[in-house]
C-alpha cells in the first residue's frame, strides 16, 4: 500500500511493508499496523501516529521532527541511530527495542516504558519524562538538566555522574539506586533525602 503525504490512514495494515528512505509529512495514522515493516532511514515531519503497532519494525537511522507517536508499541523494534527531535512520544512502549545510538532532543516522552535502556553519556536536557519508567536503565553521565521527571521510576538504574540539576524530581524514589556521584542542586537535595526516608525540618 502506498503512503501519501497530507493524508489520514485509519486501521490500515502495513505489516512487513517496505517504506525505506521515504519522506512522510503531515500524515495522520490511527491504529495502524507497522509490524515488521521496514522504515529504515525514513524521515517524518509533523506526522501523528496514534496507537500504532511497530512491533519488530526496522526504524534504524530514521529521523523524526515534530512528529507524534502516542500510545504506540515499539516492542522489539530496531531504533539504532534514529533521531527524535522535538517529538511527542506519550505512553509509548519500547520494551525489548534496540535504542543504541539514538538521539533525543527536546519533546515529551512522558509515561513511556524505557526499562533497561542505555542512555549513558547522553544530553537529555529539557525533555519531559513525567512518570517515565527507567527501571534498570544505564544513565551514567546522562544529563537531565531542566527535565520534568515528576514521578519517574529509576529503580535499579545506574546513575554514576548523572546530572539532575534544574529538573523536577518530585515523587522520584532514590531508595533503590546508588546516589553516590549523582549531581543535584541544593533544592533537589531536600527531595532526595526525603525520598530516602529522612525527615527534613527547619530549626
Amino acid at each position: 500500500m502506498d503512503i501519501k503525504n497530507n493524508k489520514e490512514y485509519i486501521d490500515k495494515d502495513f505489516e512487513e511493508g517496505i517504506f525505506s528512505n521515504m519522506y512522510l509529512e503531515e500524515i495522520n495514522f490511527i491504529n495502524c499496523n507497522f509490524k515488521k515493516a521496514k522504515l529504515d532511514e525514513v524521515d517524518t515531519y509533523r506526522c501523528i501516529f496514534t496507537q500504532c503497532n511497530f512491533t519488530d519494525a526496522k526504524l534504524n537511522a530514521s529521523t523524526h521532527k515534530k512528529s507524534e507517536f502516542n500510545n504506540c508499541s515499539f516492542k522489539g523494534s530496531n531504533l539504532f541511530s534514529s533521531s527524535f527531535i522535538n517529538c511527542r512520544m506519550i505512553g509509548s512502549n519500547f520494551e525489548a527495542s534496540t535504542m543504541d545510538g539514538i538521539e533525543i532532543s527536546k519533546g515529551d516522552w512522558s509515561y513511556t516504558n524505557l526499562v533497561n535502556k542505555t542512555f549513558k553519556n547522553m544530553d537529555l536536557s529539557e525533555i519531559k519524562f513525567k512518570e517515565t519508567d527507567f527501571y534498570g536503565s544505564e544513565l551514567q553521565n546522562t544529563i537531565f538538566k531542566n527535565c520534568d521527571l515528576t514521578n519517574a521510576v529509576i529503580d535499579h538504574a545506574k546513575l554514576k555522574g548523572t546530572d539532575f540539576r534544574g529538573a523536577h524530581i518530585e515523587g522520584v524514589n532514590f531508595n533503590n539506586v546508588n546516589i553516590k556521584d549523582i549531581i543535584i542542586d541544593i533544592t533537589q537535595s531536600v527531595l532526595v533525602v526525603r525520598s530516602l526516608g529522612a525527615k527534613v525540618k527547619e530549626l
